[in-house]
């Protein structure tokens, strides 16, 4: 019998993703050894009529309607409306594989019986695929160390058994780094398989993609600190704490060279305070300097 595996597609339903959106259920509709059912989250208040109403018409999907814009509330209630064994989730500019369902439900099936089970997979970039992770499987020795060097949980890259992980698993995902916060909440709960074949191919160059530059820089640190506050093994412990005062060092020079100085110092500060960062503390001498520069230039 053929498996069906529900797949969360949040989108904000723009008339530039709309390419896109029928790219990904063509990759859903030509699934082999396994059958995809789509659950379209149209979410926020910028979502076209025309492409919700194109939604709306097909019988081959799901559709929901949200007003509120926030991808993790999106995916949280797709995922309340799943009602088969197994769900993944595909973000509107990636696509699968035509195995990657039937991939995953094999791991899934296994006598290990995983909650989750990850693969590697493609990244497409000036028109060719670049692979990703092609050394996944050597994670499984120990996925959380592997996640501080990489973030091996994509988007798209997963496939969830429904009766192990719920929506709050996805509900409180940060606006940034959400697949990495989670990956460490999947590593450190849950039973994971990991799987050396490809399975999705993400879309590097689609309109209307998330800018992830200086609002990324600024939210990384309050993610990593979430990140912190989970019961991590002494192992690691320091790494993370490591990439934490240095997340707040590269947000404080970015603020800097951008004559923000009051968030600067504010971000500088905290990566003095925590714990080692005395080694950031000759970067000061830049706050001197830009402080005088800006008396100079306010001076009568």
């Amino acid at each position: 019998m053929t498996e069906t595996v529900s797949v969360i597609i949040p989108t904000m339903a723009t008339a530039a993703r709309a390419g896109a959106l029928e790219r990904v259920l063509a990759s859903l509709r030509s699934q082999v050894g396994a059958k995809a059912l789509p659950i379209v989250v149209a979410n926020g208040s910028s979502r076209d009529r025309e492409v919700v109403e194109w939604l709306s018409r097909r019988r081959d999907l799901h559709l929901i309607e949200r007003e509120e814009g926030s991808l993790a509330k999106a995916v949280a209630q797709g995922r309340t409306t799943v009602e088969t064994e197994f769900f993944s989730i595909l973000d509107d500019d990636d696509e699968y594989l035509p195995e990657a369902l039937a991939i995953r439900v094999s791991a899934m099936e296994s006598a290990e019986r995983p909650d989750v089970a990850v693969t590697s997979g493609f990244r497409q970039i000036g028109g060719s695929d670049e692979p990703c992770l092609p050394d996944i499987e050597s994670f499984a020795r120990d996925p959380i160390a592997a996640l501080v060097q990489v973030n091996w949980l994509a988007s798209c890259a997963g496939l969830y058994r429904t009766d192990s992980i719920g929506a709050e698993f996805f509900a409180t995902m940060p606006n940034y780094l959400e697949w990495t916060y989670v990956a460490f909440v999947l590593a450190l709960e849950k039973r994971i398989a990991f799987v050396g074949r490809p399975t999705y191919r993400i879309h590097t160059e689609t309109p209307g993609s998330l800018s992830k530059s200086r609002q990324m820089l600024l939210e990384t640190p309050s993610v990593l600190r979430r990140i912190l506050e989970l019961e991590l093994p002494v192992s690691v412990r320091p790494q993370m704490e490591r990439k934490y005062r240095g997340a707040l060092h590269q947000a404080a020079d970015f603020e800097l060279r951008d004559r923000r100085l009051v968030s600067a110092w504010k971000l500088h500060w905290k990566s003095l305070a925590y714990g080692r960062g005395l080694r950031y503390l000759p970067f000061t001498r830049h706050f001197i300097r830009a402080a005088a520069v800006t008396l100079l230039r306010t001076a009568p």
